[in-house]
């Protein structure tokens, strides 16, 4: 959804969008951003069905977007021979590690309560069996492009082929075992019990308060 303060949204389909412009640049990255309750107000939405959870981004989605952005924005700097400082380190802390057994809650400036808790739990990156667990499931590690792969930068089409990925594990496993085929049960399997909690978990909409 690109769009800046004051200026109209517009809308895309993601595959249509990567063609149209060039997402290496920084000032691009800028007005990209995943349809979410924290920017519904400004998208002229009816409120009636985005409380139904319409047109937002699911939780996978919405955290997958968002690192993107951030993880393209921190390769442009490295580019550009930049060194991007964390302004808010208990937020990074927070978006990155939560759900890990590894994590410590802290207290986190500028969040309310309630998007904390979602943070922590509903939109955590990790998946783990508890303390002790050395095979904990990454959203993260599991869709994205590795660090080390910054040629991929002008990849025109990987935001949108990160997101089919994400789609079609989704759609394998939220649907009842009644409607897969034998090789999509397979596939499901191969998943692990990690990770079919974990996207079962981030495949709800976040809606507004």
């Amino acid at each position: 959804m690109p769009g800046t303060a004051g200026r109209a949204t517009d809308y895309f389909h993601v595959s249509c969008f990567e063609k149209m412009v060039n997402l290496s640049q920084s000032y691009i990255l800028d007005r990209l951003l995943p349809l979410t309750r924290h920017v519904m107000a400004d998208c002229r939405l009816e409120s009636v069905l985005v409380h139904q959870g319409l047109y937002l981004c699911d939780g996978g989605t919405e955290r997958l977007v968002q690192e993107w952005i951030a993880q393209r924005k921190r390769w442009i700097a490295e580019r550009n021979g930049i060194q991007e400082e964390i302004s808010n380190f208990a937020l990074y802390y927070l978006s990155q590690m939560a759900g890990s057994s590894t994590f410590v809650p802290q207290l986190v400036p500028g969040l309310t309560r309630r998007e904390e808790a979602r943070l922590q739990v509903d939109l955590a990156p990790f998946e783990s069996d508890g303390p002790g667990d050395e095979q904990e499931w990454n959203l993260f590690t599991s869709y994205l492009t590795p660090d080390n792969h910054r040629a991929t930068l002008h990849d025109r089409h990987n935001l949108s082929n990160m997101l089919r990925c994400w789609a079609h594990d989704v759609d394998l496993v939220i649907r009842p075992d009644f409607k897969i085929t034998p090789a999509q049960r397979q596939e499901k399997d191969r998943l692990g019990e990690k990770a079919i909690r974990a996207i079962t978990r981030l495949a709800r909409v976040p809606l507004p308060e």
